[in-house]
């Protein structure tokens, strides 16, 4: 009886420890600015990059702590003759 406790505290210990690896998170942010004045637009394109890396997480407690979720938005502007509309999209992947 005692062995088969044994073993099976031995068993939750690995698969606990084995969970916990060097994480990271990887995001790539695009923005999409068009500008329209009157008739005329004109558009301007930006990229970033973040990266952040942590030992020993687990993956879920990770991506929670370090908020590494993906995200899509549209934000307009508008102002007197014209308006601003960004379009920004965040990709992130845990490694």
């Amino acid at each position: 009886m005692k062995k088969i406790i044994l073993l099976a505290i031995v068993a939750v210990a690995v698969t606990g420890a084995s969970c916990r690896k060097t994480r990271t998170c990887d995001c790539s942010t695009t923005s999409t600015t068009v500008t329209t004045i009157g008739s005329t637009s004109s558009t301007s394109t930006s990229t970033s990059s973040d990266k952040t890396v942590k030992d020993k997480q687990k993956k879920g407690d990770f991506r929670k702590m370090e908020n590494c979720y993906g995200t899509k938005g549209v934000y307009t502007t508008n102002f007197s003759g014209g308006s601003y509309v960004t379009t920004s999209e965040t990709t992130c992947t845990i490694k």
